[in-house]
């Protein structure tokens, strides 16, 4: 994460998803279900996830699209890093 663009990409670098922080609504740190599984999945009513491993992810409200969730072993520093660098609020 940049301080203007939060960045979801796999360790090959491809596929990756860019979102700027300008954009971002909301967010939250959620925990997925085990059938969501790892790798891009979209979710039923809830857009599209990006997941390495766990359980743990951020969901983001993204303005004109589809929620989209991140899967991270640190969904709160996430959280906080994302929130301080749009100023949203909790």
């Amino acid at each position: 994460m940049t301080e203007d663009t939060v960045t979801a990409a796999f360790t090959a670098g491809w596929p990756v998803k860019q979102v700027a922080v300008r954009d971002i609504t909301a967010v939250e740190a959620v925990r997925n279900t085990w059938w969501y599984g790892w790798g891009i999945r979209w979710i039923p009513n809830d857009g599209t996830m990006y997941n390495v491993s766990g359980l743990d992810a951020v969901r983001l409200e993204i303005e004109g699209s589809k929620p989209f969730r991140i899967g991270t072993d640190d969904p709160r520093g996430l959280v906080e890093a994302v929130r301080s660098a749009g100023r949203i609020p909790d």
